[in-house]
């Protein structure tokens, strides 16, 4: 079966962001490159990959700071 290309806008709700120089710009071009015209963002490591697939499908949210541990 041949892949069909897409017909609207991609938004990716996988995104990770990493505390490191150039992260946004690398997520931003990386972004460009495939045509995601949107991003749901998060720390990485701040909630497991579990726990965030359990809150995209029934809802909630996490009150922590990137910066804890």
């Amino acid at each position: 079966m041949t892949p069909q290309p897409l017909t609207g806008p991609v938004f990716d709700f996988h995104a990770r962001l990493v505390k490191r120089p150039g992260a946004v710009g690398q997520l931003l071009s990386t972004m460009d490159s495939c045509g995601i015209v949107r991003a749901a963002v998060s720390a990485g490591g701040i909630v497991d990959l579990d726990r965030l697939s359990r809150q995209i499908v029934e809802g909630g949210g996490v009150c922590r700071d990137a910066k804890e541990k």
